[in-house]
């Protein structure tokens, strides 16, 4: 059985160590591909971040990790993962679903995301979650300390 719950510091290893495996995570060659366990940590315990995982079996088999601005009323889905053995069983949609009824009732009134031209998947998973495809656009980014650098 899969079970959503909300993560705790608890379980920022398990978060990490899945988030490291995923080269898809990675918008540049210059900064690093996943979020370091510090920040991971401080985001499990803040209110401007969700991030809840999927569990069998009491393992961590996905997340989705979601940045809140509730000055905006919106919300940015930063990543979502499944393992290989554990996709195509629903698991990313149930990801999207315990997000999507714990943002209801709250500030945010618009989420969106971003994913690779070529993810396949993810874009299927997204528009079976009722997104809309958007335009296309170049991603700029620049580390302004050198937690993000490799």
């Amino acid at each position: 059985m899969i079970r959503i719950r909300r993560a705790s510091v608890e379980d920022v290893d398990n978060i990490h160590n899945l988030g490291e495996t995923v080269s898809e995570f990675s918008v540049n060659d210059e900064t690093i591909t996943f979020w370091p366990k510090d920040i991971l940590a401080q985001a499990v315990a803040s209110k401007d971040t969700l991030i809840l995982i999927a569990e069998a079996d009491q393992q961590v088999i996905g997340f989705i990790i979601a940045n809140l601005n509730f000055s905006l009323r919106k919300a940015l889905i930063e990543n979502v993962y499944v393992k290989p053995e554990n996709r195509d069983a629903g698991v990313g949609s149930k990801l999207h679903d315990k997000l999507l009824a714990s943002l209801n009732g709250t500030a945010i009134e618009y989420i969106s995301t971003l994913i690779p031209l070529d993810a396949d998947n993810a874009s299927r998973l997204y528009l079976e979650a009722g997104f809309s495809k958007g335009k296309s656009f170049l991603w700029l980014d620049k580390s302004l300390s050198g937690t993000f650098k490799h």
